[in-house]
């Protein structure tokens, strides 16, 4: 194990005898920057939720783009960029020796046209990314197979839901944040296999729960107590949540019976030599977040079905992929940055699909031995390559992830100010640009709030189509699409006074930050086989400054079960 000092933030991590054998089978050095740094750097490459119009730079036709209209290089809309008649090797270039490696990746960036946005097989879904296999979707980004979902990221498998973060295989769900497999369920966090429950946090197996914590296989509850079915749809409707007031304030009320529970370390379920959080059925993964079925992954987030991967964001079906983003079906990639699956032994790609043995090349198709897009034959890329590295060693290139100064994306445009937020100044200090146009508008609004019904039972929906409304709290416009204005209407959900940005912020807020703490376990209750204070210590994304109460998996189960 050695501790290194991170070039950027200066504070000091580990790297552990694991990492620094990694290291050496990859033939990469030990990275220099700390987890947080890492992923602010790699994150500054994937905008996955700002939309921009503007026009094909090849057909000349109107389209949305993930890219802003001022960007350095060509943008082609779909159709065009995945055509046969684009041929990225016409933008190849001679790699020099007399200059720095990423000021010619950089060079290769700029002129090299790039597709609008990362979408694959779906059906009416103009304004998804980096999803595939959507139908009727809108808003959509980072998720897969959903139907007529809307203003939802990291969710797959859904259907006829609204604001969604982190959902899998749901229906008719509302303001949801880490579900799975549920039905009609509104403002819950942490639940699964659960149908019409509401403001409930850590249920399994749950019906008809209103205001619950922590509960197993339960039904008419509220605030943890049991109720006949009767007294419960009586109690219920008392609340009101069909109006904003009444959301309002059960929300508060929520929140002051939910700060007195206790809660798990972690949201980890069949995990074994693994520390992070959100596992499922991982086996030696180490300081991660969101990972199924994944094995020997270190600092590495979002991934499915991958093994033998590090520092990485964006892995399904991956194996050996090192600093990397947005890479799934990719085997062996170094510093790569949203490759399409078939591709392998890569390094410092960007945007192509389905490369092999390439080395900084961009928006490659099913390519092959190419340097910086210029085709070469087998034996002239292994000569070439091996040249390169030396070359970028000796311009301390070599081992680090391409430059956030010559990402096509400012910070706030990407997925980074989601997952780590950082100020514009902050941003600067890490090399980043910042966008001042953001595509929104103020002092647009054709309708105010106060104009629209609390109760929903009472809204006109033929004003509410085309109205233009302002956020209450950030006062940027938005508008009510017809899907949402259904959905709304049909399950009784009041309009929402927030746009759909700052209510993402919100869920996004609402999960622990990406960072490990030791603490030791807070339970005293003596039936749990401990005198005194629990003696089980873990690492937790509990901030020992908080005031919840952070059980050991074995007290938490003798309390819940």
């Amino acid at each position: 194990m050695i501790t290194k000092q991170c070039k950027q933030c200066q504070k000091t991590f580990k790297h552990s005898d694991e990492d620094l054998e990694y290291f050496e089978r990859i033939g990469i050095p030990p990275n220099d920057l700390c987890f947080r740094c890492t992923k602010i750097k790699q994150l500054c490459w994937r905008n996955e939720r700002v939309f921009y119009p503007r026009k094909c730079d090849c057909c000349q036709g109107d389209m949305v783009s993930c890219f802003p209209p001022d960007a350095k290089h060509p943008v082609y809309c779909n159709d065009c960029w995945w055509s046969d008649k684009f041929d990225p090797l016409k933008y190849g270039q001679e790699y020099t020796f007399n200059k720095p490696f990423f000021k010619q990746i950089e060079e290769l960036i700029n002129k090299t046209p790039v597709g609008n946005l990362f979408i694959d097989n779906s059906e009416n879904s103009k304004y998804t990314n980096l999803a595939t296999n959507n139908k009727d979707c809108y808003m959509v980004t980072a998720s897969d197979y959903c139907e007529n979902l809307a203003y939802a990221s990291y969710s797959s498998y859904d259907k006829d839901s609204i604001d969604l973060t982190e959902v899998n295989n749901s229906e008719l769900c509302y303001e949801g944040i880490d579900l799975e497999r549920c039905y009609q369920c509104q403002y819950c966090q942490f639940v699964r296999n659960c149908n019409d429950c509401y403001f409930c946090y850590d249920l399994n197996g749950c019906q008809d729960c209103l205001g619950c914590v922590n509960l197993r296989n339960q039904k008419y509850s509220i605030f943890n107590k049991q109720y006949s079915e009767e007294d419960y749809k009586k109690k219920f409707k008392e609340f009101a949540l069909h109006t904003n007031k009444g959301v309002a304030k059960f929300k508060k009320l929520f929140k002051e019976f939910k700060d007195k529970q206790f809660y798990m370390y972690s949201h980890n379920v069949n995990i074994e030599n693994s520390t992070g959080d959100y596992l499922i059925n991982t086996n030696n993964c180490r300081n991660c977040y969101n990972l199924l079925d994944c094995e020997n992954c270190t600092n590495s987030i979002h991934g499915d079905k991958s093994k033998d991967c590090m520092d990485a964001m964006g892995l399904t079906n991956t194996e050996l992929t090192y600093n990397s983003i947005a890479c799934p079906g990719n085997n062996n990639s170094q510093f790569c940055a949203v490759v399409w699956p078939g591709s392998s032994n890569n390094k410092y790609i960007y945007l192509c699909r389905t490369a092999n043995d390439c080395f900084g090349c961009v928006s490659l198709h099913k390519h092959q031995y190419c340097i910086l897009n210029k085709q070469y034959t087998e034996e002239e890329y292994n000569k070439m390559v091996p040249k390169i590295i030396e070359h970028m060693k000796k311009t301390g290139e070599w081992g680090q992830f391409f430059p956030m100064e010559i990402s096509p994306w400012a910070y706030n445009e990407t997925v980074g100010q989601d997952m780590f937020p950082l100020s514009k100044e902050q941003a600067k200090v890490f090399g980043a640009r910042w966008q001042e146009n953001l595509p929104y508008t103020t002092n647009k609004e054709t309708m105010s709030l106060d104009e629209i019904p609390d109760d929903i039972k009472e809204v006109d929906f033929n004003k509410l189509e085309n109205a233009i409304l302002a956020c209450e709290e950030c006062e940027r416009n938005y508008k009510l699409v017809k899907q949402e204005l259904d959905f709304y209407k049909n399950m009784s959900v009041p309009i929402p006074r927030r746009c759909p940005d700052c209510r993402h912020f919100s869920r996004m807020r609402s999960r622990n930050l990406m960072e490990l703490w030791k603490r030791r376990c807070d339970c005293t209750i003596p039936t749990h086989d401990h005198d005194g204070r629990c003696t089980r210590e873990f690492e937790t994304t509990y901030n020992p400054n908080r005031k919840e109460l952070i059980y050991c998996e074995k007290c938490f189960s003798k309390e819940v079960y």
